[in-house]
């Protein structure tokens, strides 16, 4: 039978632990066939990133029209957006040809704090790509700057996913990883209702890529047909099993490790 297709927009981390290597790999062990855009290559290892190299806004352009002028995905994963002419370029190839289950991971800031997508970038993002996607995955940090606002509690939190729903985004999945405590907190909210995922927090260094795995793995449940929240809560609970079972690779942060979830097929 012919597989479901996700398109994943994204950085290369030479590590493979995030970035196009990972999303391609979540998207292999869910079953579904990987379309690449590279937006960006950077030079990093599991401890640094030395170095970015931006593609330019007409070659991520021509890559996109390339792929989508012949192949329409089931499903689109975008993070890494290196600049807001390339964020501008995004915004006008999903009006142009209407992709349905977009999902965005708004990476900001990277483990060794180098920036990932710039501020600038941000803002035309959630004023202008908001209301053409279906999903955005805000960690703490980045649902704060597009906020302005501090988030220190669960109230803050519901303002905040609030917040960003009221800016044109249909669905939010507040990632609760950066918030203090025994458990990690994930909160998805659906327009109307708020639902809490609870989850033990590992003491571990090995969560290189979580945003990653998280965002990929959601755009492959719904590219195979299931609803939101089955597609968050199995993504979920597969970047739980990933952590539970990673491994350290190289002297900095570790990577998941999905081979082994019995997660991987959704059911």
């Amino acid at each position: 039978m012919k597989p479901k297709v996700c398109l994943s927009i994204a950085g290369i981390d030479l590590s493979g632990g995030a970035g196009l290597t990972s999303d391609i790999r979540t998207f292999s062990i869910l079953g579904v066939h990987s379309l690449s855009v590279v937006s960006a290559i950077t030079l990093q290892n599991t401890y640094e990133i030395r170095g970015i190299k931006k593609i330019s806004p007409s070659f991520l352009k021509k890559q996109l029209e390339t792929i989508l002028d012949d192949i329409i995905p089931d499903s689109t994963k975008i993070s890494m957006i290196p600049s807001s002419s390339c964020a501008f370029v995004i915004y006008d190839i999903l009006k142009k040809y209407k992709l349905k289950n977009v999902i965005l991971d708004p990476v900001m800031i990277s483990k060794q704090k180098v920036v990932l997508t710039p501020p600038s970038a941000l803002r035309f993002i959630s004023k202008k790509i908001f209301p053409l996607i279906t999903l955005v995955t805000p960690n703490i940090p980045e649902a704060s700057f597009i906020c302005q606002k501090e988030i220190k509690t669960i109230e803050d939190i519901k303002d905040s996913v609030k917040y960003i729903n009221s800016l044109g985004v249909k669905y939010v999945l507040l990632k609760g990883g950066h918030l203090e405590g025994k458990m990690c907190i994930d909160t998805f909210y659906d327009g109307k209702d708020f639902y809490f995922f609870k989850n033990k927090r590992f003491n571990t260094l090995n969560t290189h890529g979580t945003g990653c795995v998280l965002s990929s793995a959601i755009s492959a449940f719904l590219a195979k047909g299931y609803d939101m929240y089955f597609s968050v809560k199995k993504s979920i609970d597969l970047v739980n099993c990933g952590i539970n079972k990673s491994f350290s690779l190289g002297r900095g942060y570790g990577t998941l490790n999905l081979f082994d979830c019995k997660h991987r097929r959704g059911v």
